[in-house]
This record gives structure tokens, sequence and C-alpha cells, in this order.
């Protein structure tokens, strides 16, 4: 009788957004971390085949988030099985049938990650997983997510949050040229503090290199302005986005003290650079429609983040941030940002 050895799979670890996760491969641009206990969420990833689509499952619309838009398409879809609820999210290239699809598993402890492989790599799908799928699993588990940039001032953060076509991921470039660490550029994950005087942090994401997305479009226009010319890397097919590294960039592993939160207004015909803190519901107004992923939340969730959020205006400062339309002037716009926060 021959002996036959059970083969043993490998499993990667990772801390992101304080998750500890788990996976069947390498997770490309994450830090690996090490610990013993039970992974909060398991990440099974593996290239398209069509005998693992989960052809019995009766997929429909998920509370209307499905959209398209101009860099891809994405839809959100919900399957129920034997009485429990399954979540897809499903990123495909508006030019052809190259996609990268994520389900959920219902008690938010298992994603599975399938792509095809004629253009896409595991290093797109870990950029999705990162922003939008992890933040859509971090607001189920009642953890409060803005969607915002974080970049880190001396020991401390600030977040910089902006409405679609405002300038939020422009202008956190340029403070990442005037060599700010981008802690990262789409999602502030909010810690919960224990006592009233505790100051509430921001969890690290676990990129071993934090990058800045731009589409194609913005990435080449704003090239000129900076002083530095920008290392950009590969497109994300089914985003069409650009990715900028920052080349100086320290790596955050622990909780970031949070100092500040800037909110950019919309572009405006203003010639100077003002910067106005907020206060009670000027503040609560301006920063609920920042939260991230709240497409995902049922009404019980949605009043936790309403209270969430009035601590949080409670304890950090909040700033509206107006400035001209005048890509010429955003070094100068992330310099008047990062001298501010330097005061506070």
């Amino acid at each position: 009788m021959h002996n036959i050895e059970k083969r043993q799979v490998q499993t990667y670890h990772y801390d992101c957004y304080g998750l500890k996760i788990g996976a069947n491969r390498r997770l490309t641009g994450l830090m690996e971390a090490s610990f013993r206990d039970r992974p909060d969420i398991f990440v099974t990833c593996q290239e398209h085949r069509d005998e693992i689509d989960r052809q019995d499952f009766d997929w429909r619309p998920f509370n209307g988030a499905g959209m398209v838009n101009a860099d891809s398409i994405r839809t959100v879809w919900a399957a129920e099985r034997n009485g429990v609820s399954y979540l897809r999210l499903h990123f495909q290239s508006p030019v052809d049938t190259e996609f990268i699809r994520f389900d959920i598993d219902p008690i938010i402890d298992r994603i599975r990650v399938v792509w095809t492989s004629k253009c896409n790599t595991i290093s797109d799908a870990v950029s999705l997983l990162m922003q939008p799928v992890l933040g859509a699993v971090l607001r189920l588990r009642g953890t409060l997510c803005l969607h915002a940039g974080v970049l880190r001032i001396g020991n401390e953060a600030i977040a910089l949050a902006g409405s679609s076509g405002a300038g939020k991921s422009t202008t956190i470039m340029a403070l990442a040229n005037h060599n700010y660490s981008v802690v990262s550029d789409e999602m502030a994950t909010i810690t919960k503090t224990k006592t009233k005087t505790e100051t509430p942090c921001v969890l690290s994401s676990g990129l071993s290199h934090p990058t800045v997305r731009l589409c194609d479009g913005a990435a080449n226009q704003i090239a000129d302005f900076l002083e530095v010319p920008p290392p950009w890397t590969r497109l994300l097919p089914v985003e069409d986005k650009r990715y900028f590294l920052p080349t100086l960039n320290k790596q955050v592993t622990e909780p970031v003290p949070l100092k500040g939160i800037y909110i950019l207004s919309p572009r405006s015909s203003s010639h100077g650079i003002h910067i106005e803190r907020l206060s009670g519901p000027k503040a609560m107004i301006a920063l609920l429609p920042h939260t991230f992923a709240r497409w995902v939340l049922n009404e019980k969730q949605k009043t936790l983040e309403f209270a969430q959020i009035g601590e949080l205006v409670r304890r950090i400062p909040i700033f509206a941030v107006e400035r001209p339309d005048d890509i010429a002037r955003l070094s100068e716009l992330a310099t008047r940002i990062g001298e501010h926060a330097a005061r506070l």
C-alpha cells in the first residue's frame, strides 16, 4: 500500500483596515501579517472557468445599487438560498467582456474572487478588493468608513473628502508630491472609540505601497503642473484608472490619530483659497454625503451611521475648502492644506 500524503494548502495572512484576512493565494501589493487566530474573512481567488459559476443562484439587482459609469460597468447583485442572502459585486470592462467579480457570503466571513485572465491579473483583483469591496464588508460589520483619502501629517493624519469631480484624487496626488505619505486614496476607515476623550484613528489599508488612482485623462492633464513628474503605473482594465505610486511613502501599519477632515467644495470662480471650519449641523450635513458604500446599509445600519457621524464631528474638526477652478494652482492648494493641518 502506498502512503499518500495529504497536500497542505498554504494560507497567506494579511491585516487590512483592522480585519484579519486569510487567502489561498498571495495578494499582490499587501504586507503579509502573522497571526494564529481564525481570520475575520477568508478570500478565495481563482481565474474564471464556466463551470465555477453559481448558475443555481437566482441573482437580482441589490437595492437599486447596480450602476453604469464612464470608467467601468459595476453591478451589484443579491441572491437568497436556504433563507440566507449573498452579495455579488461585478466589474466589467466597458469595451469587452473582461470582468472581475466578488461574491460575499451571508455572514461576511468569506469572499470569492473570480476574474477573466485575458487582461486582468490578481493585482487588479486586489485593487478592487481593497476598495470598494472591503469597504462594503466593513460597512456591513458596523465600521464607519468615509469616501476620503488619508494622508499622514507628522504622527497624525488628515482625511480629504470631496464629491465626484471636486478634485479629491488630484489634490491627494499633489499632497503626496509634497512628501505627505498616502495612507489610503479612497477610503478612511475610522476606529471605534472606547472613551469620550479617546481620539478616533484611521486604520492602515495594509498596502505595502499605497497608490493614488486617477482616470487617464486627468492623470495626463495634471502631470505638467506638478514639480516632480509622477511615476505612473499600468491602467486597471475594468476601471480605466491609472495609478500614481508615491515614491516617498512610509509604510503605515498601526492606527494613526485623525486630526482633521477637509471637504473640498465644488470648484468655483473664486480667486482665492479659503479654509473654513464647520461645526454642529453644518459639519454633519457636509460630512454625511461622503460616507463610503452607504448603498449596502439597511435602515437600522443607517441609524447607527448617523450616530457615528455625530460622534465624529464632536471630536474631530471638519473644514470646508474653497478654491478656484485652476489646475495651475494645485501645488499651492496642497501647500495651504498641509500648512493648515500642521497647525491643528
